[in-house]
């Protein structure tokens, strides 16, 4: 779909949700509000955080959920680098930056009603430096939120709205056995009282089930059943915050093991009780536990399938580390609609690998279908790369993966030598990649002559 197609959908999902709300928008506020979300939300460096994402909030039962769904991502600044344009006319009189980063201003005069609620909302206080902030995107699009719905809907509900926004701050933990969501119910009681909103206390336990509703789904990609899903998430995800990674004919082997061994260091590290949360027995305890262990289950199969992806690149970095700097990863694959009869892949020259048998749904089985599975991601070239990196799995136990991508983190930070690398590998293994680099490059020097 093109953003004609979203900006259409959106109109939809944002009329009916304000409708069954109680509180319908003119037509002419709501192809304001959809044309703002859409153009947002098709930045260039949106790949996952787009808006096909928001369409998994469109069909809540809940429509506050849906609206806040639809908000939660509008600013997203290590994605798009910036503050959308559009936006800043929202944030320009609240928000100051600076050389070391985005500050809240200190209003002189008349008070901001909404900054002053959000401020507690989200536990920030003026003048506070956001780039310490680990939820300032979240803070962020809630003020934008506010300012957009303001005279539109109800002061309490656009407060309920930014308190759900506010659950979407991802991988948090509890603070002296006080979890996330008990912590932000405290806030939004002390907001109550204090702006006199008069909102029952039904009503503030209700907000935060819904924004667990909102948050857990924000990140159900954690706890897929199918955990290919997962891994393609993953790949989505790398190029928003690795931008060089767009640029697919031109960004470097050492570029593109950089940023996998960035999201795998952060896999390994990942605690699934830091991704779900749970409060006042929502969601019921069969069911956070099953996204628990769904989530440990996807985070040790990514961390597999991602270390033989760091291992096969890091050996081709360390043989082009004999020579130059790096290159490009398109030199040795090229994409496929680059490929011609006079311009082979790297991959031409190893002898074709057979894959091994696994007992069915073993971890090895599941590892070894993944590597060979093509992705989304347009700008890796799966169908050969896979190939190279199911010849490194053929020789590297699950096991052995680990221990080497280990010493990959070595090799990047320089503390292992690149002819000390390689020669941790079998021999066998290394002579094969050798001899194929060797053709390739007598073939690229050939077609110059």
């Amino acid at each position: 779909m093109n953003n004609a197609d979203y900006y259409d959908q959106c109109r939809e999902i944002l009329t009916d949700a304000t409708s069954r709300l109680g509180f319908p928008l003119q037509d002419d506020k709501i192809c304001e509000i959809s044309g703002l979300i859409t153009e947002v939300m098709g930045g260039n460096y949106r790949c996952f955080h787009n808006f096909e994402h928001l369409l998994m909030f469109k069909d809540q039962e809940d429509p506050i959920i849906t609206i806040a769904g639809l908000f939660h991502d509008l600013i997203y600044i290590q994605v798009d680098r910036k503050i959308p344009f559009n936006l800043t006319p929202y944030l320009a009189p609240l928000i100051q930056e600076k050389i070391d980063g985005l500050y809240i201003k200190s209003c002189r005069g008349k008070k901001d009603k909404y900054l002053e609620i959000i401020l507690k909302i989200f536990g920030l206080n003026i003048g506070d430096n956001l780039s310490n902030f680990r939820g300032y995107n979240e803070f962020l699009s809630a003020l934008c939120t506010a300012k957009i719905l303001d005279n539109y809907l109800p002061l309490t509900i656009i407060v309920r709205i930014v308190t759900i926004i506010e659950l979407t701050i991802p991988f948090r933990r509890s603070e002296n056995n006080i979890s996330v969501s008990q912590q932000l119910e405290k806030r939004l009681s002390k907001v109550n009282q204090q702006f006199q909103l008069g909102l029952k206390n039904d009503e503030i336990i209700l907000t935060i089930i819904q924004g667990i509703k909102l948050a857990n789904l924000d990140v159900s990609g954690f706890a897929s059943n199918n955990v290919k899903d997962f891994i393609n998430n993953t790949w989505l995800l790398l190029p928003e915050t690795n931008h060089i990674l767009n640029d697919q004919d031109h960004y470097l082997i050492k570029d593109c093991c950089i940023a996998l061994i960035k999201t795998t260091k952060f896999i390994q590290c990942l605690l699934p009780e830091s991704i779900f949360h749970c409060y006042q027995n929502y969601p019921s305890f069969d069911v956070y536990e099953s996204l628990i262990n769904r989530s440990k289950y996807n985070l040790n199969i990514a961390q597999y399938y991602f270390a033989y992806q760091i291992i096969s690149l890091s050996i081709l970095q360390a043989f082009i580390s004999r020579f130059t700097f790096s290159l490009p990863l398109s030199f040795l694959f090229p994409s496929k609609c680059n490929l011609s009869p006079n311009n082979s892949s790297f991959v031409d020259y190893i002898l074709p690998v057979n894959k091994k048998k696994f007992i069915s749904n073993s971890v090895e089985d599941i590892v070894s279908s993944l590597i060979s599975a093509e992705f989304q991601p347009s700008f890796f070239p799966y169908s050969d790369l896979s190939n190279f990196v199911m010849l490194i799995f053929n020789y590297l136990t699950l096991k052995d993966s680990l221990i080497f991508m280990d010493k990959c983190f070595l090799f990047f930070e320089g503390e292992i030598s690149h002819d000390d690398f390689l020669n941790l590998f079998p021999s066998s293994l290394i002579q094969i990649i050798a001899d194929a680099i060797a053709h390739c490059f007598d073939e690229a020097l050939s077609s110059f002559f």
